[in-house]
């Protein structure tokens, strides 16, 4: 599951961390997930969600330190059917190892990744969780380019390859034509018809119309693609986040 859960803000009434959290973890225990990429938690959310995810282990590094709004790409993963080998997380900018906004972006913004092995099958595959800048067109196609080279750097033995996150990209722009090219979209090759929106930004309102995804699962050519699912769920009447959850059912090689 790919999730854009909306940063922790407080005094902002319905929307209010506080007055969502038990909504948002409730959807996430809804459906069977092992591995969840989660975009803009901050601390006291990440603490949240450790708490209602039992068996899962957290990997994660804040975009930037010392601020309050220093969130996250966190990757949650079943500790139970997962063992982690290695992870990192790297800037998306010109200097990706240290702290630092990249080309025309808005904000600074980063890629998280980890090497899980399932202990079941011994299989080692890749996840890498991002969420590119809202404003910067520059910066976009070019912190995908950058994500598909870290990805040949450290991906040396050629393990399958899981990528999710907020693009802020529609489908049709130089971003996701790019990313197209080298990576299979979930949607469009999954093996049975997408379920749910199109869209996957909701703005915290069912009356407003739905109509554009930024939200999306990559995965490596040898990887199949059973489900693709949008779940637009609401919950007392509200949705969780500002976002959709983006689920997928995957068959690794």
């Amino acid at each position: 599951m790919s999730y854009n859960i909306r940063y922790a803000q407080e005094g902002v009434g319905e929307i209010s961390w506080s007055n969502r959290k038990e909504l948002l973890t409730t959807q996430l225990n809804e459906v069977p997930v092992d591995i969840y990429l989660l975009q803009e938690p901050l601390d006291q959310q990440i603490i949240d969600i450790k708490k209602a995810l039992t068996n899962f282990s957290f990997v994660g590094d804040r975009r930037v330190e010392n601020v309050k709004w220093g969130g996250y790409n966190a990757i949650f993963y079943n500790e139970d059917k997962f063992a982690l080998l290695e992870s990192n997380t790297f800037w998306l900018s010109e200097t990706p190892e240290q702290e630092s906004k990249g080309w025309d972006a808005k904000q600074v913004t980063i890629a998280t990744y980890a090497l899980l092995k399932d202990k079941a099958t011994r299989k080692r595959f890749y996840v890498l969780n991002t969420h590119l800048d809202r404003v910067g067109e520059v910066a976009k196609l070019e912190s995908l380019k950058l994500i598909k080279r870290k990805i040949e750097e450290i991906n040396k033995k050629h393990y399958p390859v899981i990528i999710g996150g907020d693009f802020n990209s529609k489908e049709t722009t130089a971003p996701i034509a790019y990313f197209d090219k080298y990576f299979k979209d979930a949607k469009k090759v999954a093996q049975t018809a997408p379920i749910g929106p199109k869209g996957t930004f909701n703005y915290f309102n069912s009356r407003i119309p739905h109509k554009y995804r930024i939200d999306y699962i990559y995965v490596s050519k040898a990887i199949e693609v059973k489900s693709y699912q949008v779940l637009d769920n609401q919950y007392e009447g509200r949705y969780p986040s500002d976002h959709y959850p983006v689920y997928v059912a995957l068959m690794l090689p």
